[in-house]
């Protein structure tokens, strides 16, 4: 996993396993295909900040799956 910025409007982190990869883009105020594997603080999180350190139920396997996906 590498934070990328070279082509990218706010960067993007850069998720590579077993020969699959996805770039997950930030929107400035988080990742927010990566933030939602954690569990939020508040009923309707908006930043970075509204989650926990504690993953989902699920939340590997969730972001297994979304390797080798498209990132348009």
């Amino acid at each position: 996993m590498n934070f990328q910025r070279a082509g990218r409007r706010r960067g993007a982190w850069i998720v590579r396993l077993g020969g699959r990869e996805k770039a997950f883009g930030s929107n400035s105020r988080g990742l927010p295909e990566l933030d939602s594997l954690y569990v939020p603080k508040v009923p309707n999180p908006s930043h970075w900040e509204d989650y926990t350190t504690t993953l989902v139920p699920g939340a590997v396997d969730k972001l297994v799956g979304e390797l080798g996906k498209s990132d348009d």
